[in-house]
């Protein structure tokens, strides 16, 4: 009488640790990851946390499972790639200024063993090309956010396999009966 489901996957949370001033801060590893277990979520992909924080949270979640402990599986993009932000810089972004130092991230991500590379909103497009290109020439995923001045077509013809968040500004690239461009 019992039934059996596969574990499911949740594809977009950001589990660094933070909160507003004045806010009391929980460690999501207290909270969120037996919560997501609860509900039968085996595995999780963090789509951008502070790098230190993250990379801790996973080898934590390695061992359990090494230990045979329940725990999920993680997936991360380490902190995400964005421009300069009108509100202030997130202490979970990276933002190059030159393709130089863009190129330079990237190697950092993935020398902290990052699965993918997220791109974030503005982002000039010029600093956008490097990251993909560096990214792709050393076999990484690129995914993230849609940039409106690049367009959906363009993004995914350099290489981007995702859209986590699509803009208003995409309706423009579709007609009135939904068809795309």
């Amino acid at each position: 009488g019992d039934y059996l489901t596969p574990g499911l996957w949740d594809m977009h949370v950001h589990l660094h640790v933070g909160a507003p001033v004045g806010l009391s801060v929980i460690d999501p590893a207290q909270w969120h990851v037996p919560l997501a277990l609860s509900y039968g979520v085996t595995g999780m992909r963090d789509m951008a946390s502070r790098m230190d924080d993250i990379v801790a949270l996973r080898d934590s979640l390695d061992a359990k499972r090494a230990a045979s402990q329940a725990a999920p599986d993680l997936i991360i993009a380490g902190t995400l790639f964005s421009g300069p932000q009108p509100w202030g810089e997130p202490d979970h972004a990276v933002i190059p200024k030159t393709g130089e130092e863009a190129r330079a991230e990237v190697g950092r991500h993935i020398s902290r063993g990052v699965d993918f590379i997220k791109v974030h909103d503005f982002l000039s497009p010029d600093i956008y090309r490097v990251i993909v290109d560096e990214a792709l020439s050393q076999d990484y995923p690129v995914i993230g956010h849609l940039r409106s001045d690049v367009g959906p077509l363009a993004a995914a013809d350099l290489g981007q396999i995702s859209f986590e968040h699509v803009p208003p500004e995409l309706l423009a690239y579709c007609s009135g009966d939904g068809q795309a461009r």
